[in-house]
Formats: C-alpha cells, sequence, structure tokens
C-alpha cells in the first residue's frame, strides 16, 4: 500500500505485511523498516511547513531553522524513506540526500526515490540509498565528505538500539571524547557543527528514549524539543511523539 503526504506530494510504498509493531517486528527489522510509522509522518509534515511555495491552503508557512539548508544529509533507518525524500522535497538540501538503513530494505528505498521523480524533478539524481549498519563508522557522503544532518524517524524503539544508535550519531556528529589526535575525521565534524533532526516514538520504548537523550547530553551535546505548536496541524502527534533537535553548541 502507498502512503502519500499530501502537502509535498511525496509518495512511499509500504510491504504489505508490515501490519504492527509487536513481537514480530520486534525480531525482524523487515517488518518496521517497510511501513511509515507515526513518527516519520510527523517529521515529514514538519519539514512541509518550510516550503514556501506550497498551494495546500492548509498549510502554514513556517521559518526554516538558521542551521538548514543542509548540503550533505544522511537519513539513518530510513526504512521507506518518507523523511529523507520529504527533506530534499522541502527544501532543507542543497546537495545530496542518502537514504540509509539494512541492506534488505535498499531495494525499497530505490524503488521509492524513483516513484517520486514527478515531486522531485531536477533533484532526483540528489537523492540515492545505501545500506549502512549503526557502528563507529563515519559514513561519508557521496562527495565523500562528512555529512552536516542526519535524520532519523522512530529510530528508538527498543532497549538494545540505543547503543547502536548513539554510537553512529557521535560518529556523524562528532564524539567530545575524541581529539584531533585520536581521528581527524570526526574533529572536521566537530568544527563544523552538524546537526540531527529525529522524530521519536514514545509510546513503545520511553525508557530508550530517555537514556539516549542521557547519554547524548553526556557526550555534550544540546537537544531542543520542538513545541507542540510547531508540529505542522495535520500531522501532530505531541504525546506519542517528540521532534527534537541536536547539536553541539
Amino acid at each position: 500500500a502507498d502512503y502519500v503526504l499530501e502537502p509535498l506530494g511525496i509518495s512511499v510504498t509500504q510491504a504489505p505485511k508490515a501490519e504492527s509493531k509487536g513481537a514480530a517486528a520486534s525480531t525482524d527489522p523487515g517488518v518496521t523498516g517497510t511501513t511509515v510509522w507515526d513518527a516519520a509522518v510527523v517529521l515529514a509534515g514538519y519539514m512541509a511547513q518550510w516550503r514556501e511555495d506550497l498551494s495546500s491552503t492548509q498549510t502554514r508557512s513556517m521559518a526554516m531553522p538558521a542551521w538548514l539548508p543542509a548540503e550533505r544529509v544522511i537519513e539513518i533507518g530510513a526504512g521507506t524513506g518518507l523523511a529523507g525524500l520529504s527533506a530534499m522535497a522541502a527544501g532543507a538540501v542543497l546537495g545530496s540526500v542518502v537514504l540509509t538503513d539494512l541492506p534488505a530494505l535498499v531495494p525499497l528505498l530505490e524503488k521509492n526515490i524513483k516513484a517520486n521523480r514527478g515531486v522531485l524533478k531536477a533533484n532526483l539524481h540528489r537523492v540515492t540509498a545505501k545500506p549502512f549498519v549503526w557502528g563507529p563508522a563515519v559514513p561519508l557522503a557521496p562527495d565523500g565528505r562528512p555529512f552536516d544532518l542526519i535524520i532519523g524517524a522512530d529510530i528508538c524503539y527498543r532497549e538494545s538500539m540505543v547503543d547502536p544508535l548513539l554510537s553512529t550519531l557521535l560518529a556523524t556528529m562528532g564524539s567530545a571524547r575524541h581529539t584531533a589526535d585520536d581521528d581527524p575525521i570526526i574533529d572536521g565534524l566537530e568544527s563544523r557543527s552538524p546537526h540531527a533532526l529525529l522524530a521519536l516514538g514514545l509510546e513503545h520504548c520511553p525508557s530508550a528514549v530517555e537514556r539516549l537523550f542521557r547519554a547524548l547530553k553526556a557526550d555534550g551535546l544540546s537537544i531542543d524539543m520542538a513545541p507542540p505548536e510547531a508540529f505542522h496541524p495535520e500531522y501532530t502527534s505531541p504525546h506519542t511523539v517528540c521532534i527534537v533537535h541536536v547539536y553541539r553548541a
């Protein structure tokens, strides 16, 4: 089944077997990764407000944050790619967007990129899909340089996800535990001050989200939570989804 984000016209295919984030989903990333979950919809709607040329009268215009647009964007745990595709369509990207997930999910991401050729138009070639497994490795953009924006939706719904997710965020954003002598790539990341924009579900495992926040703050990162009034009025769920901006002040 297809899901369409009306304000941007982005359409993504969902696999029919993905029905719930229950016991099966907890052991099968192919189930969770092929469904559009609430956090992705809320994040995509949030970004849609940045478009200045939206024709829908139901969509209000909201100023894009000062740290955007970004040059090189990575979506981690992309699943269907809704958030990353929406970032490009909303004008939040100057350069490239790389949608990443486990290798088995890359074909679905590639399918959804092609399905949005009519919306992305000349920007279609700037969106790609790549496999990426969370961990300490620093992912690089197609031009070989580090990413300056990480986006992710519903990527922390089990306790077991916190450590690899934290490792990926710190590797991409630069950890305070590293110095220039440790890793020149990390040092370069710190000097560029990458940002992360995450939409996290609060229903499935709030303790995992809380632990992630504590660990990020312990590494010196700042976390700003978007207020409910900043959410898109038609794509809002402030009691079950939080949108956070993570950055190194």
